[in-house]
């Protein structure tokens, strides 16, 4: 897993590269980078430079081959679930199916406060953003009533998720009584 980008200072770009590429070829199976907005404590400095992982993501599938890429984790609800899934749909499309996706509660405050989500309602925003990511993947339609239902022009445009479903690893998060009806499911 990478979760720093500390290294001398040069080309981050090509420095990432060639350690995914490093790794490749030592027989490495999966590459992880974790999915925070900035350095999180225990790990970093907070102004410690930390690429967004889903588009590192896709700058290392462009220059690997079998590698399988993964966030480590991602917080489910920090993105709204129709662009979380175009993202996460897309990279394993133009990755050749190399993607493993694994979702959590989200844990960090600050983190959630930075990008205006409410950290009590982590819970319930979750179980509604696997509902929706449900039926991305699986291709369900949800009830109109729901407040994060899907339309179908919108579905229609997102590459087909129902292939991934075999490779969503799990919901996981923290013991918050709001957050166990999530951490009882996976999406499949």
């Amino acid at each position: 897993m990478v979760s720093r980008l500390d290294w001398p200072d040069g080309d981050r770009g090509a420095q990432l590269v060639a350690i995914a590429r490093r790794a490749e070829k030592a027989g490495f199976r999966d590459i992880w980078l974790m999915d925070h907005y900035r350095q999180i404590r225990g790990v970093g400095r907070p102004w410690e430079d930390l690429p967004e992982a889903y588009t590192a993501l896709g700058f290392i599938a462009g220059a690997t081959e079998s590698v399988r890429l993964g966030a480590l984790v991602t917080g489910i609800t920090h993105r709204p679930p129709i662009v979380l899934g175009k993202m996460v749909a897309t990279l394993d499309v133009l990755s050749g199916g190399r993607l493993l996706l694994g979702v959590g509660v989200g844990w960090l405050a600050e983190e959630f406060d930075a990008i205006g989500v409410p950290f009590d309602q982590r819970g319930r925003r979750t179980d509604d953003h696997i509902a929706a990511m449900r039926a991305l993947f699986l291709e369900q339609v949800m009830d109109a009533d729901d407040r994060d239902a899907l339309h179908d022009r919108l579905r229609e445009d997102l590459p087909r998720l129902a292939a991934m479903a075999d490779r969503v690893l799990a919901v996981h998060g923290d013991k918050h009584p709001d957050v166990l009806p999530a951490l009882a499911r996976t999406f499949h």
